[in-house]
């Protein structure tokens, strides 16, 4: 993923003020939406194979993408500031980490 393509959704969040709303919501359904749906979905799949729990699948995809995306855009300012490929892999790594074990399977 290229450094650009990382600035994106805070770039539109940014402008949203100053863009038509038909954009919004094409840019919405079309980026986050369907990425959070696609997400969803294998959470769904996975959790039905017992490798996660995820009672609620659509709920679990936000908090995923904001427990591996949020402290990047924090420390890049939405990607103003680089941030070392060894960094970024390594915030990714965690929020994924994090992620895992709040969702693994319960043993009764």
């Amino acid at each position: 993923m290229s450094s650009g393509s990382r600035r994106t959704p805070g770039t539109v969040s940014a402008g949203a003020g100053r863009l038509p709303s038909e954009f919004l919501e094409t840019w919405r359904a079309n980026g986050p939406d369907r990425s959070r749906a696609a997400l969803a979905e294998r959470f769904r799949e996975l959790a039905e194979e017992g490798w996660f729990e995820a009672p609620d699948p659509g709920q679990a995809a936000p908090h995923f993408l904001l427990l591996t995306g949020t402290e990047i855009g924090s420390r890049t300012h939405p990607g103003a500031t680089p941030l070392p490929e060894s960094e970024h892999e390594a915030l990714i790594a965690a929020g994924v980490r994090t992620f895992l074990y709040g969702h693994l399977p319960r043993r009764t």
